[in-house]
């Protein structure tokens, strides 16, 4: 999933670059990729638990009492929900919540901090990177965007005199992708 979630990044942000004129309208297409994510991760874990099933019925003899009759199903459900599916559960509660979050503060605030489709793209970096080989690396993610969102104010506002707001809209996926080589780079080096 590691790769998965680097290429669909990469996907995502080269939509983002060749329809940069089209911002505001692709709302909907950001918001099917990010369903789309969520789609590919369920039917892995389901695929998971099928051939861990599969591998442990055909196993040698210990491992045959791990399946169905000699014990249901919840305990190969169980095996993989804990080795890869509760981490993404945890960040799509974290990006469920950061869509929520943002869409009321643009409703609140006129569309003053983010774009229609930016919740969207905040949403699929953070649940991409839930994977169990990124553990909770999201919060990285989150401080790494504020972080450069800050500065980037801090420039706009001091060094060029710009009074208007610094947008969101190109961190999200290049973040991310940040993040996930950096994970990549320093799993690799330990």
């Amino acid at each position: 999933m590691f790769w998965f979630s680097f290429f669909y990044t990469l996907a995502l942000f080269a939509v983002q670059l060749i329809f940069k004129n089209h911002r505001g309208r692709l709302r909907f297409f950001y918001f099917l990729a990010y369903v789309g994510a969520i789609l590919v991760v369920s039917v892995a874990y389901i695929l998971l638990v099928y051939f861990q099933y599969i591998d442990w019925t055909g196993g040698d003899a210990i491992t045959k009492y791990f399946v169905p009759p000699h014990r249901g199903w919840g305990y190969v459900f169980g095996y993989y929900f804990v080795r890869f599916l509760l981490y993404y559960l945890i960040s799509f509660a974290v990006s469920v919540f950061f869509v929520l979050f943002a869409m009321f503060l643009s409703k609140k605030f006129g569309g003053v901090f983010f774009r229609p489709e930016e919740p969207f793209l905040g949403a699929i970096s953070i649940f991409l990177l839930g994977h169990r080989d990124f553990g909770y690396w999201w919060i990285i993610y989150a401080l790494l965007v504020f972080g450069l969102a800050l500065a980037g104010s801090f420039v706009k506002r001091k060094r060029l005199g710009d009074g208007a707001r610094f947008s969101f809209y190109w961190l999200w996926l290049p973040s991310s992708l940040l993040v996930i080589i950096l994970r990549g780079l320093i799993f690799k080096l330990l």
